[in-house]
């Protein structure tokens, strides 16, 4: 069964990141998390998850640094970077 978490500060873009995967897996696991901590966390706890939808900017994680420690601790689970920033360098 294919597992992912959301990892974003905003409940209403998780809400609506949810609700568009399970359009597109029906049988799909989530798991949310607000902050870039509870994501370890959740990893931690299950590091079966397929992959981690993580926002560039929230809650303990600065730019591209949440990324490469979450790369670190877990680098089986594929992350996938979401983020309303329009800057094309980012």
């Amino acid at each position: 069964m294919t597992r992912i978490v959301i990892a974003d500060d905003h409940p209403l873009f998780r809400r609506a990141l949810a609700q568009a995967v399970r359009e597109i897996v029906p049988s799909v696991v989530l798991a949310e998390a607000a902050t870039l901590d509870a994501a370890r966390g959740d990893l931690a706890a299950h590091p079966d998850t397929d992959l981690l939808l993580l926002d560039l900017h929230m809650p303990g994680s600065h730019g591209l640094a949440g990324l490469a420690s979450i790369r670190c601790r877990h680098p089986a689970v594929a992350v996938a970077m979401i983020s309303a920033n329009d800057d094309p360098m980012v």
